[in-house]
């Protein structure tokens, strides 16, 4: 009888703590969600000539940071295309791959 006790209690942590956990990763992810939106967003972005941004880049190894740069915008194509300034070289490039680079 006192096994049954102790099974049910424990089925009962374990729910709670399984419920808990369910709450803190939908906060994380709601959180690491809106820090993507943010930083991909154009319509927050008004990138102009000459503005400092950094660039994504698609990385293999997970160590490596995405973004590089900073770079400088040299000429708009079109209100999605840039063409910016690195050290080495010139690219063209989509809004989506930009990020403005902000002073901390």
């Amino acid at each position: 009888m006192y096994q049954e006790v102790g099974v049910d209690q424990y089925v009962s942590d374990l729910h709670n703590q399984i419920l808990k956990t369910h709450e803190l990763a939908r906060d994380k992810l709601k959180s690491s969600q809106k820090s993507m939106k943010r930083d991909l967003c154009v319509r927050d972005q008004k990138i102009k000539v000459r503005y400092l941004v950094y660039w994504r880049r698609n990385v293999v190894k997970k160590v490596e940071s995405v973004w590089r740069g900073p770079a400088v915008i040299i000429e708009v194509k079109l209100d999605s295309v840039y063409i910016v300034k690195s050290r080495r070289k010139q690219k063209v490039m989509h809004h989506d791959k930009l990020k403005l680079c902000e002073s901390r």
